[in-house]
């Protein structure tokens, strides 16, 4: 999604709906392929080709694929974090936008957090499964409530774009209701993903 978003910024590739677009390109990365993805791997051919029969149960490749998936969400959420820094670092924070020093440490505490997540995880604790609801759940409770008080081209302004950007997207039919959707649909799939993941957290509820 990274790579195929930046074209919409571009004169040569002009988009009569970019919102539109956009929702085709998350449909295709978030559940196309990786439900074409998951169909090829849970036959069972392919499973006999990769069974290790010596395996020890140790490592994250001998978790299980909620687990696994976990970990995913949370590197991708560490990559969308630095990207966002890059943005002028505005970070939703219940009703207002923090921005600049306040904005970075924000995302700097979010990085660290999902490393932490990720950590809590991998050693099957169950405050890690308790911790990363809450906070998902924060998180779209903080975005609807920024995202109301502001305007889209007002959120542009915000990001300080160079002026030929800034005319580009300000000039997108986008509302900040479309980015509301978009960016609580994602951490509500997140959410979603983590609460699949319980029955591998709470195998480990005594150890953690």
């Amino acid at each position: 999604m990274l790579f195929f978003l930046p074209l919409l910024t571009t004169k040569e590739f002009d988009v009569k709906n970019p919102v539109l677009l956009s929702a085709f390109v998350i449909l295709l990365f978030i559940i196309v392929i990786p439900g074409l993805l998951l169909a090829f791997y849970n036959q069972k051919n392919v499973k006999e080709l990769f069974v290790n029969k010596n395996r020890t149960e140790t490592g994250i490749q001998y978790m299980s694929i909620s687990g696994q998936l976990s970990i995913l969400v949370y590197t991708l959420y560490i990559m969308i974090f630095h990207i966002m820094i890059f943005l002028k670092d505005i970070f939703p924070f219940f009703g207002r936008f923090l921005i600049d020093f306040k904005g970075i440490l924000s995302y700097d505490l979010c990085i660290l957090l999902m490393f932490l997540l990720i950590c809590g995880l991998i050693k099957r604790k169950y405050w890690s499964w308790l911790l990363s609801v809450s906070f998902f759940v924060l998180m779209i409770i903080s975005t609807a409530m920024t995202f109301i008080n502001y305007q889209y081209v007002t959120i542009i302004e915000l990001m300080e774009f160079p002026e030929l950007k800034n005319n580009i997207f300000t000039k997108l039919p986008v509302k900040s209701s479309h980015l509301l959707v978009a960016t609580t649909g994602l951490f509500l799939i997140t959410i979603i993903v983590i609460i699949g993941s319980k029955s591998y957290f709470v195998k480990g509820k005594l150890n953690g």
